[in-house]
């Protein structure tokens, strides 16, 4: 993704024009759109429902469509106003999230509930492996498709080597602490004297679990915390219906009439319809197809003109 983002800041195209101009295929319109616009919306289900489970660890009596509900449209308010609103609010929103991580890595380290898995050997182990680290790498490459999006409006006399950095510095610090520590505070389910853990992510998924962590040692504040956490799912799903709108109007011709700002409420309505069905009953399901869909992109940043 950071190649595709130290590139597309040269050329005077977004994301999917752009992806067209690399791929050399004109007739391929629909369906670089299309995956685009699965990509967009499915990502924005999957974070949505991580958001609503956080909300409904703090009150059990906000049901999970309440909570998807709640996040689609405050994050629906920002995409609506364009560019420069985006932007601004991308700019600032990893700060409370940073700091909010920080505190659940230091009353983790402080729980002492962390549990030292054994690495087994076979064939069945390397492939749990194998699948975990595509699993990483699709997170991190899922974006590449929107990458020209965000450097459409930046002068071309921008080192392609600050831009590639920045972004490659970008992805791979947040990734590799949020993931590691995501599996760290996951061994606390395995804790068969404490089942805090485990019966917290049975009930509300992560945000269960982060309230095990949370909760005891600081009380309100831990909520507090939490539903920090939850709205910060705005600052995911931002790029996902922004870019969104530009795939739709790519689809056909009747679709470039239409307003973005209609279409980042479509979209919005869309995910929500998927969210809500699927924070019950398939978010597994959900997450698996998106790591799949990833390989499109993958693919695409690897061809030339």
């Amino acid at each position: 993704m950071s190649i595709d983002y130290s590139l597309s800041d040269k050329a005077p195209h977004q994301s999917i024009p752009f992806l067209r101009l690399k791929l050399s295929i004109t007739d391929t319109k629909s369906l670089v759109a299309i995956f685009n616009i699965l990509a967009c919306v499915g990502w924005s289900a999957v974070n949505v429902i991580v958001g609503a489970q956080l909300i409904n660890a703090v009150n059990t009596n906000v049901p999970g469509y309440a909570g998807i509900i709640i996040i689609a449209a405050a994050t629906w308010l920002v995409t609506v106003f364009g560019y420069k609103v985006v932007h601004v609010y991308e700019f600032w929103s990893w700060i409370p999230s940073l700091v909010i991580f920080l505190i659940v890595l230091g009353e983790f380290a402080h729980s002492g509930k962390f549990i030292n898995l054994p690495m087994n050997v076979g064939s069945s182990e390397a492939g749990s492996i194998l699948s975990f680290a595509a699993s990483v790498f699709g997170f991190g490459t899922g974006w590449t498709s929107y990458a020209a999006d965000y450097t459409v409006y930046q002068p071309v006399t921008v080192s392609r080597v600050k831009t590639f950095a920045w972004t490659w510095g970008g992805l791979i610090v947040p990734l590799a602490f949020t993931e590691m520590l995501g599996l760290a505070v996951a061994t606390a389910t395995l804790d068969t004297v404490d089942t805090s853990y485990a019966d917290g992510y049975t009930k509300s998924g992560i945000g269960g679990l982060l309230a095990a962590v949370l909760f005891p040692p600081l009380g309100t504040f831990g909520k507090f915390c939490l539903i920090i956490l939850a709205l910060s799912i705005i600052a995911n799903n931002c790029p996902n219906i922004y870019s969104l709108t530009f795939s739709l109007q790519l689809m056909a011709t009747w679709t470039q009439a239409i307003p973005r700002f209609i279409w980042t409420f479509v979209g919005t309505l869309v995910y929500c319809a998927i969210a809500i069905p699927g924070y019950s009953h398939f978010q597994v399901v959900l997450e698996n197809f998106m790591l799949l869909i990833v390989g499109f992109p993958i693919q695409h940043s690897r061809s030339r003109a």
